[in-house]
């Protein structure tokens, strides 16, 4: 295959993204389980008359086998697990990821795009260092200091990174269990992914913490995970809410009330609201623990009051179409080598949003403008 070193290694890079074993696929593309080993092991060559067996079997262009096959290194991408996500899910969200990211470093490149047009956080840092970091990120952003974000991912697109939904293509949940949000910077292109809920706090809070990621260990290697996750959660909190306006909001008396009103203007979750409170020490722990006791017997721990508006992507879609038209899922598979139903999933289409706040400027452009 065409530029492709390894392409059994490729073949298991099919199984990953569809989550298929290799009795699965053998039985779907009725071949030998025993072939489809051999040729992952490399023990037996990749042909082209299975290859277009498989791609038939699975509805994936031939083309994905032009791509050469790169290995997902799960500590080079950022992502946020939980204890409970499954090993079989986790390999299927990183290659995900790595299609996608991928296909993203084409486009950008295609589009002349600078991407993650931030300057790098290079040395060690506290966690009042993230602080005046995220302020220096609005800077950076052309965002007020003392102002909400009014859209993150929109925010985050214009910093030069892609955004783009985490799903699964024909699933009853399309979401990838027990993972919210994944990211990674390379010399070519920076990808934020997430997973889609209807709780518009949750989804902005995420695509912040993949922002912090972003910023704070592109150029860091900080080993112990907790502590990444830690820094990038700080810098979250103090992208989407300020320590200066949160100095001036919240008091040790602030009510859960006061924490709504807060919300419905800030746009960021009752509960990481009182957590900003406390890692400021504007709160002290008894209150901080008060506050989440009466949250819990209101059963807002997953569901709080105030709605907060689903945000969606454009920037993908934007340098897409951009090249293919408002019907491009057909015509960019074959370039991409990902069948049309991943690629429309992924990235979905946002005809309609081109006069809705679409402005995904690169930073360096719109510093210009």
């Amino acid at each position: 295959m065409a530029g492709a070193p390894s392409p059994g290694a490729r073949l298991n890079d099919l199984r990953e993204l569809l989550q298929l074993t290799q009795t699965e696929l053998a039985q779907k593309a009725g071949v030998p389980q025993s072939t489809i080993s051999a040729v992952e092991r490399g023990d037996r060559e990749l042909s082209p008359a299975l290859v277009a067996t498989v791609c038939a079997a699975v509805r994936m262009p031939l083309s994905f086998f032009d791509s050469v096959s790169s290995p997902v290194d799960p500590a080079a991408v950022h992502f946020r697990k939980t204890a409970g996500a499954g090993a079989k899910a986790t390999r299927a969200a990183l290659r995900c990821f790595e299609e996608l990211q991928r296909i993203a470093s084409r486009l950008m490149e295609a589009s002349e795009r600078t991407p993650l047009a931030l300057e790098p956080v290079t040395a060690d840092i506290t966690a009042a260092d993230i602080e005046g970091i995220a302020t220096a990120t609005r800077d950076e952003l052309g965002i007020p200091r003392n102002q909400p974000i009014t859209h993150v991912m929109r925010a985050v697109e214009r910093a030069g990174a892609a955004v783009a939904p985490l799903v699964r293509l024909g699933a009853e949940h399309p979401a990838f269990d027990g993972h919210s949000g994944m990211s990674r910077a390379t010399p070519k292109s920076a990808l934020v992914m997430y997973t889609p809920t209807s709780a518009g706090d949750r989804q902005r809070f995420t695509v912040a913490h993949e922002l912090g990621h972003l910023k704070l260990h592109h150029h860091r290697d900080v080993g112990d995970e907790r502590l990444r996750e830690k820094e990038a959660h700080r810098f979250a909190g103090a992208f989407l809410y300020p320590s200066e306006v949160a100095a001036a909001d919240i008091s040790e008396s602030l009510s859960l009330n006061g924490y709504a009103r807060i919300k419905a203007r800030w746009g960021i979750a009752i509960q990481a609201l009182i957590q900003r409170g406390r890692d400021l020490r504007l709160i002290s722990p008894d209150r901080h623990r008060s506050l989440m006791i009466q949250v819990s017997s209101r059963g807002w721990r997953k569901h709080e009051p105030v709605e907060v508006g689903v945000e969606e992507p454009i920037l993908l879609w934007h340098m897409l179409s951009s090249t293919y038209g408002d019907a491009p899922y057909m015509a960019a598979s074959h370039t991409f080598g990902i069948d049309p139903e991943r690629l429309e999933l992924w990235i979905p289409n946002r005809a309609a949003s081109h006069t809705l706040g679409g402005d995904v400027l690169p930073l360096i452009r719109r510093q210009r403008a």
